[in-house]
Order: C-alpha cells, then structure tokens, then sequence
C-alpha cells in the first residue's frame, strides 16, 4: 500500500518527465553570439535569430559551467547549451561575459562573524563587492547535509523561500511548466527509443 510520501514522489517524477519533455538542446556548432552595443545577440544557422538574448545557469550551485538557458528579450526560453566547452571560442567568450555580467561572485576577504543558531550557522563576510550575509547549515553536525530540517525549521523554510523567489524575480527565472503535447506512450518522447535512432542515423 502506497502511502502519502510514495504518492507525492510519484507525482513529483511524472512532473519531472513532463518538464524535460520540453528541452530544447541547441546544437553549438549552429550558434552565432555576436554583441551589439551592450546586447547579446545570437543567431541559429538555418532557423532564426533573436535581437536579445541572456545566458542563465540551469543549476548555478551544483552545475555552474555546464547546462546554460538561453532566454529571449520576453524571457521565453529558446533553448539548453548542455556543454558550454563546445562552443568556439568567439562564442564561448561573449556566453561567459554575459554570465560574468549576471553572477557576481564576490571574493570573501575575511569572516566578521559566524553565530549559531538552531542548527544553522549565520555568516557575515567582508568580500571585494562589500559585506555578505548568507546562512548554512551546521556542518559539524551534518557534514554531509542528509538530514532534512524542514519540519524542525518551518520559520527557517519560509524565509528561505522568501529570498529564492526573490533571487528568481531578480535574475528573471522562470518554472518550467507542463508540455500539453507530452505522451510518454509515444516513441519519440521514450529517452532510450531516440537515442537508439540517433545511433542509427550515425
């Protein structure tokens, strides 16, 4: 018998395979980026171009140089840049200003201070770009962070929710949303039945 949780997971997958259903992998050797004035352009041989583009990182934390959102100047999604790497270099040269121009990473120049607090640790940092404040969890305590603190830190939760909706209005992310078209049933939407034909066209 199924419970809650296994019910939830379930559903949180079909989710998932509705979402990558909608990727639109670009193919590099196809891209032009090309700058004007201070706009990013790009232009995919043989398809379309797009007077304004911006380059988001799909997972800035886990995958910072790989897996790149191209967006257009309504913030639609035009498509996945899996391998950035793969790009020539005039290409991969104006990709990374743009990214430079979007993540500012500041450089921690010393640590003012670090509290503790119901399993958390509060930082305060002196960085090149001025004073950083950010929290992390106690890693004395769980180094490996496997232990879910949700339930114990509701107040916790919701403040940081608050700051990552926050962070998505500001750099303009957007949740993926259902594909009405997706039908798992049908061959072209199986991830093993198309790349045995991508296989085969080679």
């Amino acid at each position: 018998m199924s419970t809650p949780a296994d019910e939830k997971k379930q559903q949180e997958d079909s989710i998932a395979l509705v979402e990558a259903s909608q990727l639109a992998l670009l193919d590099v050797k196809r891209l032009r980026f090309f700058k004007h004035g201070a706009t990013l352009r790009l232009t995919v041989e043989g398809d379309r171009s797009y007077l304004k583009v911006g380059i988001l990182r799909a997972f800035p934390l886990s995958e910072p140089s790989r897996f790149l959102s191209v967006r257009d100047d309504a913030n639609k999604e035009a498509g996945l840049i899996v391998d950035p790497a793969e790009l020539s270099v005039e290409n991969r040269k104006r990709v990374e200003e743009d990214l430079e121009r979007r993540y500012l990473v500041p450089a921690v120049k010393r640590i003012v201070a670090a509290k503790e607090r119901f399993g958390t640790v509060d930082w305060t940092m002196e960085t090149d770009r001025g004073v950083c404040r950010f929290t992390t969890r106690n890693l004395r305590e769980d180094i490996g962070e496997q232990r879910n603190l949700a339930a114990e830190m509701p107040a916790k939760v919701n403040e940081l929710r608050a700051r990552l909706h926050a962070w998505r209005k500001e750099v303009g992310a957007q949740m993926p949303s259902r594909n009405p078209n997706y039908d798992p049933s049908k061959p072209e939407h199986d991830p093993a039945t198309r790349k045995e034909a991508e296989a085969g066209k080679g």
